[in-house]
Formats: C-alpha cells, structure tokens, sequence
C-alpha cells in the first residue's frame, strides 16, 4: 500500500513539473521623454563640470522599469568621473560629478535572486559641437568598432559606436559624448527572455546573452539620446 501512495505521489509531480510554463522575462521600449535637458552654454568650447549633464537625468530608473516592467527592484550609485579632453591650447583634465550612473535591476527567474542585471550610462564630454568632434576622433573612434547610427532614427545622434567586445555603446550628440551599456543576469533554468523560444533557451544559456545585447541594450540609449538637447 505504502508503494502505490508514494507511486502516486512521484507520478502526481512529474505531471505538475511538466505542466508548469516557463518564467518569460518581458521587455520593450520606454515612453519617450517629454523634452530635452536644459544645457549652459559652453566656456571657450567646454561646458564647466559642474554643468555637465548628470548621467542619471539621461538614463532614470522610471526608463529601467519601463524597459523591463517584471522589475521588482532596482538599486542605484551615482560617480564622479575622472576625464581628459582635448581641443584648445592642451589636453585638460577635470573631474566630473555625478557623470556615471549605474543601476543594478533585479527581476524574477535569475539564477542568483541576489544578483541582478547591470545598466549603466556614463557621460564622457560635454562642451561645443566642435569639440566633442576633436575628443570623438581621438578617444572615441575606432575603425574596429561598429557603425549604429541608423539604428536610432528619428533621435538626432551625429554619431553612434558600438564596441565589438562588451557591446556598449557611445554616441555623441551635437556636444555630449555619452556610453550606454549593459549586462544580463544568469537565468534560471526554465526562464527565458521575451524574444527566445523555449527551444533556443534549452540548446544554450549564451543564446540569452546573444539576445540581450541584440534588443535589450539598444532599449537603454533611446532615452538618453531622446534627452540630449
């Protein structure tokens, strides 16, 4: 009798472990902001540090939860950043407060429910048109990188890079340079992104991070672009 209950009781979990669905983490485009930010004007081609446009003004956590609405929390840090510009007389080197913003995004179905996915904005320059050009062709461009630009239409970037390796990407538009990135979690066995098939979910944890840098990330410059005046 005792091993027909517990026969009962395997058979009983084997079909409810076959009918449970799959955890789909969502995601999509945040509202577009209602304007851009307000700039001074720029001191002899460089807008003072101070004045700089602050990296969690251009990507905020209300775009985060937007972009991906399973968000259950979401911590942030805010950094100083240490900079060298060219352009002028001699290279300058300055301190900028508050020029990178980093967000750590915890959703359900993540292997580590302790660790969340990475996003992080960081503003490299901020000054005249024609000097964010000079510090884009001599710390930014690189032939090895890829062209983006025409991957956010309508959003008025002058140029868009995206690095071959980590996938970030930076854009400069008329005088702010900014770098937008991003890294996805460990999923959990069984929870897939909203752009994968369970099948392709199965054949390869990599396959998540594949689509993540495809059409997660991109999602996180589109308001920051949208708020550079």
């Amino acid at each position: 009798m005792r091993k027909r209950v517990l026969l009962t009781v395997i058979l009983a979990a084997a079909l409810l472990s076959g009918c449970s669905e799959d955890v789909v983490v969502p995601y999509g485009p945040a509202p577009t902001p209602r304007g851009p930010l307000a700039l001074a004007a720029p001191d002899n081609g460089r807008l003072r540090a101070r004045n700089w446009p602050r990296a969690c003004d251009l990507l905020t956590e209300a775009d985060i939860r937007a972009i991906l609405p399973s968000t259950t929390r979401v911590s942030s840090t805010s950094e100083d950043g240490k900079f060298i510009s060219t352009g002028g007389e001699a290279p300058y080197n300055f301190v900028v407060p508050d020029a990178r913003c980093g967000y750590e995004v915890f959703f359900p179905g993540t292997y580590d429910p302790s660790r969340g996915a990475s996003v992080f904005a960081e503003v490299h320059f901020a000054g005249s048109p024609e000097l964010a050009r000079q510090n884009w062709d001599k710390f930014v461009a690189d032939p090895g990188n890829l062209q983006c630009t025409a991957d956010f239409p309508g959003l008025g970037a002058d140029a868009c890079l995206r690095d071959r390796l980590t996938k970030y990407f930076t854009v400069r538009k008329k005088g702010v340079i900014v770098q937008i990135g991003s890294h996805d979690p460990n999923l959990a066995q069984g929870t897939r992104l909203a752009g994968q098939s369970a099948e392709d979910a199965a054949a390869s944890a990599w396959n998540a991070t594949r689509v993540w840098e495809a059409e997660v990330t991109p999602l996180f410059v589109r308001p920051v672009l949208a708020r550079l005046p």
